[in-house]
C-alpha cells in the first residue's frame, strides 16, 4: 500500500506556478478549485518583503484558492520553509475544504501565525499579485533578480 500523497489548500503566491516551480516543489495536478470556509484572506504588509498574504479565522467569510497534491512528503517540507513554520510566520493546520464539484476533503493550509499578526492589513488581491509583482517575486525566489 502506498502513502497518501500530501494536498494542500493553497491561496496566496503558490497559486502561480511560476513560485511553486522557483520553490523547486513538485506537484501531481495542477490542482483544483476550492472554497476554504470560516477565513479570510488579508494582505501582510512588511516594508522589507513586500505585501503578501494570510488566512485567519473569521467566520463570516470564506477564501477561494486550490487544492495542490504533492509528489512527496519532501515537498511539503519545502513548503513548511518557505512559510516560516518553525519561525512562527505560519502554522500549517488541517482542514476541511468545499471542492469546485461540491464535495469535501481533508488539505492542508498555513494560516497566519503569532509573529505576522501584528501586520495585518486589508484583504489580498490575487489577480492584482499576478499583475504588479509575480514576475519580480518569482525571480527573487529563483535567485536571478530578473525584474
Amino acid at each position: 500500500m502506498t502513502a497518501q500523497k500530501p494536498a494542500v489548500f493553497v491561496y496566496g503566491t503558490l497559486l502561480f506556478p511560476e513560485v511553486t516551480d522557483a520553490l523547486g516543489i513538485r506537484l501531481v495536478n495542477e490542482g483544483t478549485s476550492a472554497t476554504l470556509n470560516g477565513f479570510q484572506r488579508l494582505t501582510i504588509r512588511l516594508s522589507a518583503c513586500g505585501n503578501f498574504p494570510a488566512i485567519v479565522p473569521s467566520s463570516e467569510h470564506a477564501v477561494t484558492g486550490r487544492v495542490l497534491t504533492l509528489h512527496s512528503p519532501a515537498d511539503l517540507r519545502t513548503m513548511d520553509e518557505f512559510e516560516g513554520i518553525e519561525e512562527g510566520y505560519y502554522t500549517r493546520e488541517s482542514v476541511r475544504v468545499v471542492m469546485s464539484g461540491g464535495q469535501q476533503r481533508e488539505a492542508f493550509a498555513y494560516v497566519c501565525g503569532v509573529r505576522l499578526q501584528p501586520f495585518l492589513d486589508g484583504p489580498w488581491d490575487p489577480e492584482q499579485f499576478r499583475a504588479d509583482d509575480l514576475r519580480d517575486y518569482a525571480g527573487r525566489l529563483r535567485g536571478d533578480g530578473r525584474s
